[in-house]
């Protein structure tokens, strides 16, 4: 389902060792908060907001397709999948 998505995975891979790789997660577990982020910045229903405006938003909405995560854990790895789409993020 994510073929259609832009392909950012080195860059994805480059932020997870700068951020999470102390963390003891593996990148797996932050793939799908990356690729999230990618997939709502290009959603019409946020187009021109702030990730802020729409964070309430889409943390219900991720965590109820991903139960398993900690949003404080992932929040970072969706907005910069977000930033890296909308080109808040060089």
């Amino acid at each position: 389902a994510t073929r259609d998505l832009p392909d950012y995975d080195t860059d994805y891979r480059t932020h997870y060792g700068s951020t999470y790789a102390g963390t003891g997660r593996s990148y797996d577990e932050y793939r799908p908060a990356y690729d999230y982020g990618t997939r709502i910045a290009g959603d019409p229903r946020y187009s021109g907001r702030s990730f802020e405006d729409v964070e309430d938003t889409v943390r219900t909405d991720y965590l109820r397709n991903n139960p398993n995560s900690t949003w404080d854990n992932i929040k970072g790895a969706v907005r910069y999948g977000w930033e890296k789409v909308t080109g808040k993020r060089p």
